[in-house]
């Protein structure tokens, strides 16, 4: 399904707002609905570097049509989901953060922080709300509001991390269970220090998908509650190696693999512990896409809709129909106008698995695996960035005709 935007729209986009009282961003924080046309988000901490990827590609986009402003709250994903559902959505009354454009600020890049945007005293409504866990593991989805829609984007894969001084490679499900489940009581050596075993807070989605892969109620895990980063910190610099424990977004590990070791996972009835990866020295999160790797789960943008016609809604019909364009990139589908870059391509740079690229799907934390296939698959185009672990299988191809059936999509060839 292609999203478009209207012409009407496309020439509002290409406008350019006001800027906040008193002159030159990077002098006194804008105002968050001053930024030239925003986009609302609540957002969980692991899918922070994609929006910021994203968000600055959408920013400095040559089409004028493209440009928006993507501004966020960072939360939790519980927290996130009981905003959204709330009638009407909760405002966000905090000052939140956007993403500037290279004329505002030359030197700022993805990995630094994003600047200050203040809000006004009543708040702004999110468009959109982000969970990086199923919405069943924060609240009864049968309490969700017909008004209310879910949409699966990348998935993002947890795990069980150590120091790399750790002398450990593996932990089972039964491990984790007696570990996280009852500290020292639990005799899983050598993971029986509870001071050494390190956990995020109740509501977000790290903590919600690892105990729930190993069947430990999140609100009575034991270890120290810290944020991601903390949480990184922790287990890289700890004084006994051995005895320490944590859990991170893979994407977060990737990055420190130079300090830290992901175990590998054998899950409850599984023969075999698996890496997220086909072998560590790898970044194709290949077992996540079969299913061999179990602790993942998909993130959900959720929005508002009209509930007749499912069309996204919002206090703003321009900033409902940037919601719907924004989503649609993060669900890796065709979009019109072209957005000038691809965004799987900073979905791989985020250390996610596309949705497009995946073979198996769940319905909540979990839950039992079924094949899966996307509407639009990229699985050829996602093996194509893995030379040395693919063989070179797809065929190349600049129109349908040319693949046996299937469909000619980023130059190569899907099945059918």
């Amino acid at each position: 399904m292609r999203s478009h935007l209207p012409p009407s729209l496309a020439a509002a986009l290409g406008a350019s707002a006001l800027l906040a009282s008193g002159g030159a961003y990077g002098q006194s924080p804008p105002a968050c609905t001053s930024l030239p046309n925003p986009v609302y988000l609540t957002l969980g901490a692991t899918q922070e570097p994609l929006l910021k990827n994203i968000g600055q590609k959408l920013r400095n986009a040559a089409d004028p049509a493209v440009r928006m402003t993507v501004v966020y709250l960072r939360q939790g994903s519980c927290s996130n989901i009981d905003g959204i559902y709330a009638q009407p959505t909760k405002p966000v009354t905090q000052n939140m953060v956007y993403v500037p454009s290279a004329e505002e600020d030359p030197a700022w890049t993805p990995d630094k922080a994003s600047p200050t945007c203040t809000v006004p005293v009543e708040g702004v409504r999110p468009d959109i709300a982000n969970s990086n866990a199923f919405v069943s593991a924060c609240v009864d989805e049968a309490t969700q509001p017909p008004n209310v829609m879910q949409f699966r984007a990348a998935v993002q894969a947890y795990g069980f991390i150590v120091p790399k001084g750790s002398s450990q490679q593996a932990i089972t499900a039964e491990e984790a269970y007696f570990a996280f489940g009852f500290g020292a009581r639990g005799g899983a050596q050598p993971w029986v220090d509870e001071g050494s075993l390190f956990i995020l807070p109740n509501d977000r989605s790290t903590l919600i998908t690892t105990m729930a892969s190993v069947q430990v109620p999140r609100e009575r895990a034991r270890g120290v509650r810290q944020t991601p980063s903390e949480v990184i910190n922790s287990v890289a610099l700890a004084p006994n190696p051995e005895a320490t424990l944590g859990v991170a977004g893979i994407e977060l590990y990737d990055q420190q693999r130079d300090k830290l070791k992901v175990l590998a996972f054998r899950s409850f009835k599984q023969r075999f512990a698996y890496y997220p990866d086909a072998k560590t020295t790898r970044f194709d999160k290949e077992n996540v896409r079969s299913g061999l790797y179990s602790i993942w789960s998909p993130t959900l943008y959720i929005t508002k809709v009209d509930p007749t016609t499912k069309a996204i809604t919002s206090d703003d019909p321009a900033r409902a129909q940037r919601a719907r364009y924004l989503i649609d990139i993060l669900q890796g589908k065709s979009v019109t106008p072209a957005p000038g870059f691809e965004p799987i391509d900073l979905v791989l740079r985020a250390g996610l698995v596309p949705n497009c690229a995946m073979r198996v799907s769940r319905e909540f934390e979990a839950g039992p695996l079924s094949p899966f296939k996307a509407e639009e698959t990229c699985h050829c185009y996602y093996e194509s960035k893995y030379p040395d672990t693919y063989a070179a299988t797809c065929t190349p191809c600049t129109a349908d005709a040319q693949c046996g059936g299937g469909k000619c999509s980023r130059g190569l060839c899907e099945a059918p």
